[in-house]
């Protein structure tokens, strides 16, 4: 008998409802949890207690004084080990599943039981009556049976409220993506997510209502150069080693042996309430094209939510082309089973006209659609940008070569020097950074403009070469 209980399951649910009882309460009177389906006497006995007390006033306190009162048996440092069970009530529903499971699997060895008697008395037949018993357990919800729902009990009663990570984007139990292809800094944008989730601060356009646990789970980067960019967005964010303590959890496991399935148990370990997979191609084992082969890993992850209660983020890249040029629901490398299976997508898309930053694309199951809007890398953090959200395409980007002469030698009419040149490149011809440095490079080689630079001064001048010759002779005078 003693394994067909979970103590694990029964301290962290009365655990979680010490927590937050007000939230946990509810959904136990929703899936109808009984003292019953405590197997642990003590247990049982404390839930009958919770279940009598005002939800808006369980507290520790509270909760100890009703226990000395009503069961005087169980011994003050029990509660107090339960109330120390869990510091998160986000694992409550998955307590209350495996606490419905061991409660069937029970009453079924109860029944077994009772017609093993019935039948050495030779009151009942073995074989009908087992079937009946079985079908009856089944269509309770045991075996890993699917539980069927009258809709009419639905429309009688309004539904939980979800848990938001970002409000109104995605919620706990909920599967992320994040698309882009290379360059666009995705490793940063996730970590300032997973920085702004542990804090409980709001990360770019989303709120985020309270601090959680977050679990990162990263296979690219060597461990030194991980916790370089930890150090450099957290400072950058301005958030001390103490604001984190105890929310954020790093596993380093480039060239480990690591298993898909090993997700759950360090996510149970650690208490995670977001866990962030950071590449998703370092977890497919085969062909990232086949669907076969991406189903495997998608079914983990979803064990992986239904076992723990937490969402789960995974990075994943851009097939090779532009990525402006596809619509969001193509993006992402691989099978487009990738593309169906989650709940929430960020897509990071390069931005036309400025190279540190991305154009932000959000596509979401269970809320309303959101507009697009740019982020801009700078001084290692992301940060809005009021530049239009206009993604750079096949069709728009501007390529170096496609800057002629005529266009540079209006821009530098004026005498300018080669800082302000760059600058009038990037806004009146739509360049990045590189390709304007490029344009600077190649330009004096065609003869239609020099650089002058006078004696003693730092700033080099570029213009044609008639005002080049001007500004030598009045430098001479």
């Amino acid at each position: 008998m003693e394994t067909q209980f979970s103590p694990e399951a029964e301290a962290g649910l009365l655990g979680s409802i010490l927590l937050e009882a007000s939230r946990v309460m509810p959904k136990c009177i929703e899936r109808e949890i009984s003292p019953n389906h405590f197997y642990d006497l003590r247990n049982r006995k404390i839930f009958e207690i919770l279940q009598k007390m005002d939800f808006q006033k369980i507290d520790l306190v509270s909760v100890s004084d009703q226990l000395r009162e009503n069961a005087s048996e169980i011994p003050i440092e029990y509660f107090s080990e339960l109330s120390d069970s869990v510091d998160v009530s986000a694992y409550s529903e998955s307590y209350m599943e495996i606490l419905e499971k061991t409660f069937r699997k029970r009453e079924m060895l109860g029944k077994l039981q009772e017609m093993a008697v019935s039948v050495e008395k030779g009151k009942t037949k073995t074989t009908e009556t087992l079937f009946q018993e079985i079908q009856k357990f089944r269509e309770r919800g045991g075996d890993n049976f699917p539980e069927i729902i009258d809709a009419a009990d639905w429309c009688e009663r309004e539904p939980p409220s979800a848990e938001p990570l970002l409000r109104d984007t995605f919620d706990l139990g909920d599967k992320v993506a994040l698309i882009g292809p290379s360059k666009t800094r995705k490793t940063y944008f996730t970590l300032q997510l997973a920085l702004c989730v542990a804090t409980g601060h709001d990360f770019l356009n989303w709120a985020i209502e309270k601090p959680r646990k977050v679990l990162v789970l990263q296979f690219e980067i060597k461990d030194a150069h991980f916790h370089k960019r930890v150090n450099a967005v957290a400072r950058a964010m301005g958030l001390s080693a103490d604001a984190l303590r105890g929310n954020l959890s790093i596993a380093n496991l480039r060239g480990a042996d690591f298993r898909a399935s090993d997700i759950a148990r360090i996510a149970k370990r650690e208490r995670a309430e977001l866990v962030i997979i950071d590449p998703l191609y370092k977890l497919i084992d085969g062909d990232e094209n086949s669907a076969h082969d991406m189903k495997p890993i998608l079914a983990v992850f979803d064990r992986v939510m239904r076992e723990t209660g937490a969402a789960l983020l995974y990075v994943h890249h851009d097939a090779k082309g532009s990525a402006g040029d596809r619509n969001m629901r193509d993006r992402g490398a691989g099978s487009g089973v990738v593309a169906r299976d989650y709940d929430a997508c960020f897509a990071l898309t390069p931005h036309r006209d400025n190279e540190s930053a991305v154009v932000v694309s959000a596509l979401l199951r269970n809320y309303a659609p959101q507009p697009d809007f740019v982020a801009e890398f700078w001084s290692n953090k992301f940060k809005i940008s009021d530049l239009p959200a206009v993604a750079e395409t096949s069709r728009n980007a501007r390529k170096k070569q496609e800057v002629t002469a005529t266009d540079a030698e209006i821009i530098a009419q004026a005498d300018c020097s080669m800082s302000e040149f760059r600058l009038r490149l990037k806004e009146k011809c739509g360049l990045t950074d590189s390709n304007a440095r490029k344009v600077i490079d190649d330009f004096p080689a065609n003869g239609k403009l020099e650089r002058f630079r006078k004696p003693g001064s730092r700033e080099t001048w570029i213009a044609t070469p008639e005002r080049i010759e001007q500004l030598k002779l009045d430098w001479k005078f």
